[in-house]
């Protein structure tokens, strides 16, 4: 009986590696099909939807740095370098060193989620979020909602430009204007409309003269943000004459578009917030200096087609990874306090090889999200 067993020693039934690397294994391939199920929506949209006339936002459009994407790239690569040495350190006994570059791992992690808080921010900061973009301004209500926030805006950036002492004296005259042009009361008599009128356009034509004569003084002086003031106090002035394609194209401009021939199409060339909602002008069309082309940190709403469908797909996809990275983060301080217990040491090195795992596919994932976010 004995010899039969030396023959036939027992077998271990399974798949021969730890149950915790299986089960890591098996989470990322749970992982693997939800990723690719957000990444694969996007690509149907983006291919999809878009047309010439509304095509899908670049870049600059909704506020993305290309560079930023890039450097917050090569964090990511970094922080799956520092994680296999520290399981390198800790599979040749070293458990200090493994320490520090789990620390390491730690900080770059952190860092990466640091930049997303900065891009984020950019995009409270300028309203590209889902559901708050106005994209199709031939719309009546949605045509006057926007009018309406472009309004409240003016009225915050003048506000607060108020106490600037290149801006104050101006502002001050401007103001007086307003108030008296408040003041302007139409006669109940029908016939003396025409006279009303009159003595509006002539309130608004001065307080545009005074506008024009503060934002040439600002250009010849290189200075931008006096000049994107002016421009903005302009805007509140004729803004109930304008309909809300008139508007959005004071807001972004149309002065780096040009059409290649007369009767052709405006097309875009150069321009930085070059798609309009309307590019049916003919070559003749008066070309409008855009705020945002003056200013780019002017915080002003603009058309952004497709603009909601991207802000959804954006913050869908950054936030289940910034979640992820999340995670990984918590991880690698619960191995940091359980060092600083003395807890820590060799037999952890599975431990560390299954968290380095998760962390390469995190990795991954924003690698593949990168293009496609950035640089499609």
């Amino acid at each position: 009986m004995a010899h039969e067993t030396a023959e036939h020693p027992k077998g271990h039934m399974g798949i021969p590696m730890p149950n915790g690397k299986l089960a890591m294994w098996l989470f990322l391939v749970t992982e693997i099909m939800f990723f690719t199920g957000l990444i694969g929506t996007y690509l149907l949209l983006r291919g999809g939807q878009p047309s010439a006339s509304y095509p899908w936002p670049t870049p600059h459009d909704v506020h993305l740095v290309e560079w930023i994407g890039a450097f917050n790239t090569f964090v990511l690569i970094c922080s799956s370098l520092t994680v296999v040495l520290a399981h390198w350190s800790l599979h040749t006994g070293n458990v200090k060193k493994a320490v520090q570059y789990i620390g390491i791992t730690l900080a770059l992690g952190c860092v990466f989620l640091g930049v997303k808080a900065y891009e984020y921010n950019s995009k409270f900061q300028h309203m590209i979020l889902p559901g708050r973009i106005p994209e199709r301004l031939d719309n009546s209500y949605f045509g006057y909602k926007y009018v309406r926030e472009v309004t409240a805006q003016l009225e915050h950036i003048l506000k607060e430009s108020a106490e600037e002492p290149s801006w104050k004296t101006t502002g001050e005259k401007l103001e007086e204007m307003r108030k008296s042009l408040k003041d302007l009361k139409p006669d109940a008599d029908p016939k003396k409309a025409p006279e009303f009128e009159a003595q509006v356009a002539a309130r608004k034509k001065e307080m545009i003269e005074v506008v024009e004569a503060a934002r040439k003084k600002a250009a010849s002086e290189g200075d931008t943000h006096l000049e994107a003031i002016a421009m903005c106090s302009a805007l509140l002035t004729e803004i109930d004459t304008l309909n809300p394609k008139e508007v959005n194209e004071r807001v972004l401009g149309t002065e780096h578009m040009k059409a290649k021939n007369p009767g052709e199409s405006m097309k875009e060339k150069n321009s930085t917030y070059g798609d309009l909602p309307d590019r049916s002008k003919p070559a003749s069309a008066e070309l409008v200096k855009g705020i945002l082309e003056v200013d780019p940190n002017m915080h002003l709403t603009y058309s952004i087609p497709f603009g909601n469908m991207w802000a959804s797909c954006y913050f869908a996809m950054t936030g289940f990874h910034a979640i992820h990275v999340l995670g990984g983060l918590v991880i690698f301080a619960l191995i940091l306090v359980k060092y600083w217990r003395g807890t820590f040491g060799v037999q952890h090195e599975n431990m560390v090889e299954v968290t380095g795992l998760y962390w390469h596919f995190v990795d991954i994932v924003w690698i593949f999200l990168f293009p496609l976010l950035y640089l499609i």
